[in-house]
């Protein structure tokens, strides 16, 4: 087994307090110089070299055998599996078989042997490891009968772990996951529906959304409110867009952190809060992208992605008939008032929030008293 991960959320818990041993194999993508403490506290060591460390593998991606893959934006953590205490993500993903996994899996090999893949015990100073144990007891999941499966045909996206030396912004955006995502959707003639928790369109985006108005395609975009993110900088970016976007007739949702306790089609929250995680762009009714990218500057440019655009009506609508915005009973609809003001439409307009529900003074202020001092494509 070989794991690749990235090093900017590595926590003393997880990949980093163990050992290789003859089954598993364990690199760092772009390792931050400083290896103790905190990560806050090692990004703060590590800012020396901030143009390198700013550049992170965002990518997400489990391959099995060459013959099986995971695509999606879930990372490995209790709460993208719905075992965290006070909050959950809700995430998406696809698995694949056939020719196209044996790409990913080439893909997947290009970053394990690139120079910015750091064996694990090269970076650990001596004694600091700790053996890992066998597992007692393997879980048989099995793997879907073939009829299970929808069979169709699918392009493979991924950026190249040489994007992160690219010398500007626009070289390292042109042949990205990013580029070829948004041409898909620009291409669009009937409808987009976008879900994705980080957002930040930009001139780019607003420019893609005023042509398929006057297409006349719909778009739709769901993403986490105020109340739901857990980067409420980001979510500070996204605002400035949001009246801009309303006016180009877009139909915009917010998952709303309690609300989501209705959709088990998502999994059991609890009592926990719903975050959206789920990064997917559906066009036409027919493509689907899933994957790790988000529709920001900081996908587009400083990190890489990878994910799948599959061509494919029947699963569009089996998404569209179990988690498409008709059944996301989940979020609160954005729409301008008569007199030009936002509102939160809950349950369809039985409720009428008129400031960002479910949003504290504190997550408020953070963002417009910070933001202001970040350039949007570090975001």
């Amino acid at each position: 087994m070989r794991l690749l991960v990235d090093d900017l959320q590595l926590s003393a818990d997880g990949p980093g307090a163990v050992a290789p041993h003859e089954n598993l194999q364990v690199r760092v993508f772009n390792p931050l110089p400083a290896r103790q403490g905190s990560i806050g506290t090692r990004v703060l060591l590590s800012l020396h070299q901030f143009r390198r460390i700013n550049h992170r593998m965002h990518n997400k991606l489990l391959v099995a055998d060459n013959s099986y893959s995971i695509s999606g934006g879930r990372n490995i953590g209790d709460e993208y599996f719905m075992q965290g205490v006070h909050a959950n993500f809700l995430d998406l993903d696809v698995l694949a078989v056939g020719e196209l996994v044996r790409e990913q899996s080439t893909a997947f090999d290009r970053y394990w042997n690139s120079a910015q893949a750091w064996p694990l015990e090269s970076l650990q100073p001596p004694g600091s490891a700790l053996p890992v144990a066998p597992p007692a007891g393997s879980a048989q999941a099995g793997v879907p009968p073939a009829q299970d499966f929808i069979w169709a045909s699918a392009h493979v996206l991924k950026d190249d772990p040489a994007k992160l030396q690219g010398a500007g912004l626009r070289e390292r955006f042109a042949q990205s996951v990013s580029a070829q995502t948004l041409h898909t959707i620009d291409s669009a003639r009937s409808r987009v529906v976008i879900a994705t928790p980080y957002f930040v369109p930009g001139d780019v985006g607003l420019g893609i959304m005023a042509r398929a108005r006057a297409r006349g395609v719909t778009t739709v975009i769901i993403t986490n409110s105020l109340g739901a993110t857990d980067e409420p900088l980001v979510h500070a970016a996204y605002a400035r867009y949001r009246r801009q976007m309303l006016e180009l007739g877009v139909i915009l949702y917010e998952v709303s952190p309690t609300l989501t306790r209705r959709l088990p089609q998502w999994g059991n929250l609890g009592r926990s809060e719903g975050r959206l995680h789920a990064k997917l762009a559906l066009v036409d009714n027919r493509w689907m992208y899933v994957g790790s990218m988000n529709l920001d500057g900081r996908s587009a440019s400083l990190n890489t992605e990878s994910g799948l655009l599959i061509d494919s009506p029947p699963l569009v609508a089996l998404f569209l008939q179990n988690a498409g915005p008709q059944r996301f009973s989940g979020a609160y609809e954005v729409r301008l008032s008569s007199d030009g003001s936002l509102q939160w439409l809950e349950d369809g307009g039985a409720v009428v929030h008129t400031s960002e529900p479910g949003a504290g003074l504190m997550q408020r202020l953070r963002g417009w008293l910070v933001l202001p001092l970040l350039d949007e494509e570090l975001l």
